[in-house]
């Protein structure tokens, strides 16, 4: 893995992770108002607004609950951006994090804007349908994977 010795908040990753997630997000909302098949049955651009977390769990309509949902992400990634600081103070390796506080702070800055995070990658196979998507998803997904492969190597004994 890379070592990272400048702060998380001006690592290039980390802003490329931003912009190209808020990017493909407003090209979605431009052209996905129908659902654009890329690859038949396997990859659809389709447009859909989550007020909730990944998957969609604790989605709703109502104002109180997004809040709440909102206050939790933000304070979630408050600790994230603690952990990674403590983290690269130390030496250690920061990739995983800033992944996942690319992915999270676009996010993010999508819901407090929008009122919703903006998704619209689906992908199925034969009868399945995985939930819908987007580029900062993918970075916090690899980046929670390198974050727990790098628990389970003991980098934070």
């Amino acid at each position: 893995m890379i070592r990272n010795y400048r702060p998380w908040y001006v690592d290039p990753l980390f802003w490329g992770i931003f912009f190209v997630d808020m990017l493909t997000k407003q090209m979605a909302v431009a052209y996905c108002y129908k659902p654009i098949v890329f690859i038949k049955n396997i990859l659809i651009f389709t447009l859909s607004f989550n007020r909730g977390i990944s998957f969609a769990m604790f989605h709703s309509d109502n104002q109180l609950v997004f809040y709440a949902v909102s206050l939790g992400v933000f304070l979630i990634l408050c600790y994230v951006a603690k952990y990674t600081l403590d983290r690269q103070k130390e030496g250690k390796d920061i990739l995983g994090e800033l992944l996942v506080l690319g992915g999270g702070w676009a996010n993010f800055t999508d819901r407090v804007h929008s009122g919703a995070v903006v998704d619209f990658i689906q992908l199925s196979y034969n009868n399945y349908c995985f939930p819908t998507f987007n580029i900062a998803d993918i970075a916090i997904t690899f980046g929670v994977c390198l974050m727990l492969y790098s628990l389970l190597q003991g980098d934070d004994q």
